[in-house]
């Protein structure tokens, strides 16, 4: 995966600064007419159909710059779709003599009618139906109006969201797509409320010009470039996979992560996958060792990169084969191979201090690196959500005043609690930030001097993050000993933080060839 997301944005991007203001949100009906706007804008521009324009669109995850290009680049395709005609242009019929036309069904079978040339035989039902009831795709076959409502029903019983490109013609054989006027005329009130539903679900999950909000479903806009956004109910998400914001680790290593975090918190199994599992120091893939000795190999076959290692400290096979001595015995802590290190590495009196880290630091095992990055992604995690319940807790308009009653907060009080609120605000980014650094220093194999620049930069995120904890301090605002003036300070330049932080997390990415 790209870092954070391949939509542009590198993570230290200024358009995705952790405190920006809230993206432009869209409700159902805001997303409907962004559907049809993109629908319109294609069909005015190609000349085609609006069932042949959604196809075009769809398949350019609703880039309508996209899809014309390639409508015009490709003369194949542009010929396929012009291929797809209109029932209302080009209506069909078993006698084609007599055109059916494109009109609301009455649903009606057996009407009576005695006239020839106004009723047809329904070839699934096999009774005589007005021809005002019949309808047709472009590839001919005709039904009635009660046959084709049964049969968008059954469809959407059989194929679920997945209808909207599975439902074909009702004769057996015809692959011909049912499009969205043919749902619209045919299908009952409930039938075509779930289609519609699956429409915009399908624009949600399919377009380029924005993402869902799985916290409170608005429809997030926000441009290519753009890598991350917040929603207008406050949740900033990533615009790649759709999670919360999980800067400045990659999409990749937070579902890895999740997926690992998860089954070493299940206290049944976290001994057995100490024991048994660890994770290639390279690809970060869980690795069984079921018994033998402890040369592992990361299987290709089983999505590894092929790399050879040891299971009890990490440390790279090949170069020592099977008489490389184990340096597990520092699990007891780095501070005891430090100085070994720090000797070896002496030359004329003078010590190469990122060769002895190195060593250093390869002499920890995974197993160690896991458990400390654990820690702390838990630790921030934790007071993230503390900051959070603050931040809920403060009170928007009133203040408690005498025995069980309220009073309307004072101008001066509003404008105090709005710093307080942009302090916590920052606060929980700056914690959420800290927990995902973790999450990026356990997946990147960084040089020293790239790792000790980054571990620098986080130190005085967390120095920010404290600053901004003891400045917002409820019994300090009520007592009114609140300095506003520096917390409102403090909250700037936690804002400039974040900012060189994140050009540390491209530095760091860059460092170790990601």
């Amino acid at each position: 995966d790209a870092w954070c997301t391949p939509r542009g944005a590198g993570v230290g991007s200024a358009d995705t600064a952790a405190l920006e203001a809230p993206t432009p949100s869209l409700s159902k009906a805001g997303v409907q007419e962004l559907r049809e706007s993109a629908l319109f804008d294609v069909a005015a521009i190609t000349g085609l159909v609006p069932a042949a324009a959604a196809m075009l669109v769809e398949q350019h995850s609703w880039d309508v710059n996209a899809a014309v290009t390639a409508f015009f680049e490709k003369p194949a395709l542009a010929d396929s779709l012009r291929s797809i005609v209109a029932v209302d242009a080009a209506p069909v019929s078993l006698r084609p003599s007599v055109p059916l036309p494109a009109v609301k069904f009455s649903n009606t079978r057996g009407s009576g009618c005695t006239d020839e040339a106004d009723v047809f035989e329904c070839p699934c039902c096999l009774d005589d139906v007005p021809r005002t009831d019949a309808h047709a795709l472009a590839c001919g076959h005709t039904f009635c109006g009660g046959c084709w409502t049964s049969h968008l029903s059954e469809a959407l019983k059989a194929h679920g969201k997945l209808v909207i490109v599975a439902a074909t013609c009702p004769e057996a054989g015809c692959s011909s797509a049912v499009d969205e006027g043919t749902w619209s005329r045919c299908a009952d009130a409930a039938s075509l409320k779930t289609y519609n539903t699956f429409l915009l679900r399908s624009f949600k999950d399919k377009s380029d010009v924005g993402r869902a909000c799985y916290k409170c479903g608005l429809f997030v806009c926000a441009p290519a470039t753009v890598s991350e956004a917040t929603c207008a109910c406050g949740f900033v998400m990533c615009m790649s996979c759709g999670q919360e914001d999980h800067r400045p680790a990659a999409c990749s290593h937070m579902r890895s992560w999740h997926k690992a975090l998860d089954a070493f918190n299940n206290s049944a199994s976290m001994a057995f996958m100490r024991d048994h599992y660890k994770q290639c120091p390279k690809c970060a893939e869980f690795i069984e060792k079921p018994s033998g000795c402890r040369h592992m190999t990361c299987q290709l076959a089983a999505n590894g990169c092929g790399h050879q290692f040891c299971f009890e400290c990490g440390a790279d096979w090949l170069p020592e084969g099977y008489s490389h001595r184990c340096k597990s015995e520092v699990l007891k802590g780095a501070s005891q191979v430090a100085p070994t290190a720090w000797n070896r590495t002496r030359t004329n009196g003078k010590v190469d201090v990122d060769k002895a880290i190195a060593e250093t630091i390869g002499a920890v095992s995974t197993s160690r690196r896991w458990e400390t990055c654990v820690h702390g992604f838990k630790q921030h995690a934790k007071l993230a959500t503390s900051a959070e319940s603050r931040l809920k807790a403060l009170p928007a308009e009133l203040r408690p005043f005498g025995a069980g009653t309220a009073r309307p907060a004072t101008e001066k009080e509003l404008s105090t609690r709005g710093v307080v609120r942009a302090a916590l605000r920052a606060e929980v980014a700056l914690h959420k930030l800290l927990a995902n650094s973790f999450v990026l220093l356990h997946y990147v194999n960084a040089p020293p001097t790239a790792v000790r620049l980054f571990c620098n930069s986080e130190l005085m995120l967390q120095s920010a993050a404290l600053r901004l904890s003891a400045g917002a301090d409820e019994e300090m605002e009520a007592a009114g000993l609140l300095d506003v003036t520096a917390l409102a300070a403090e909250t700037e330049a936690a804002a400039k933080l974040v900012a060189s932080f994140l050009a540390c997390a491209d530095d760091l990415v860059e460092a170790a060839g990601e």
